[in-house]
């Protein structure tokens, strides 16, 4: 979100932003924080939505003018993430991706419950690899359940990973699968992208 106040027809109000009022853009940017391509969004019913959703479109339109087929690695949280997307992503682009994935989108993959998960030691995971599409969705258990899609990376290699423990007051060693390790490692280029928007504000009043 781009702070603004001003009168624009395309203006968005979303409570949850530290700035509430602005200019919504969906943003493409590397982990240094360096923006690659956006795309303002201008409203409901600006754009035509495909059958797969806003979030794919969104992320197609701002992959289109990157060279296919020469091996990038794209991240996204789990506004964007479905099967079809990772799926399309490296058929037709030639782009591996992952995302944390929302459990409506998993399209029946049948992983552990959230309650025998629990049960057991914290770190735990699951996985399960749909042929079809040659995506990999993996549920690892931190203190809540986690969910991510992939089509490049799964649990191994396990390593280990500091955690807070809040019965014990300290840090603990916890098993974390790849994908986990990958997508924390590899987020974050958009929220630094704000971050440095906001220490590098250019302020521009507009003329009454």
């Amino acid at each position: 979100m781009i702070p603004f106040k001003g009168t624009i027809g395309f203006r968005q109000y979303l409570k949850d932003k530290p700035h509430s009022w602005g200019v919504k853009v969906f943003t493409r940017a590397g982990i240094s924080g360096i923006v690659y391509d956006i795309e303002i969004y201008t409203g409901k019913g600006a754009v035509e939505i495909s059958e797969l959703g806003q979030g794919t479109d969104v992320v197609l339109r701002l992959v289109e003018n990157l060279p296919r087929f020469m091996n990038f690695k794209l991240f996204f949280n789990n506004f964007y993430t479905g099967i079809d997307l990772i799926h399309k992503l490296r058929v037709e682009y030639g782009i591996e991706s992952c995302g944390r994935i929302r459990s409506n989108r998993m399209r029946g993959a049948v992983l552990d419950t959230d309650a025998s998960m629990k049960k057991k030691r914290r770190g735990s995971v699951d996985f399960c690899f749909e042929r079809h599409s040659e995506v990999s969705v993996v549920k690892w258990y931190d203190n809540k359940p986690v969910h991510l899609a992939s089509s490049y990376c799964a649990v191994t290699p396990i390593d280990k990973c500091q955690r807070w423990d809040g019965t014990t007051r300290k840090y603990v060693e916890v098993d974390r699968p790849r994908i986990v390790r990958d997508y924390n490692k590899s987020m974050g280029g958009v929220d630094l992208a704000d971050m440095f928007l906001e220490l590098y504000r250019t302020d521009i009043r507009s003329k009454k």
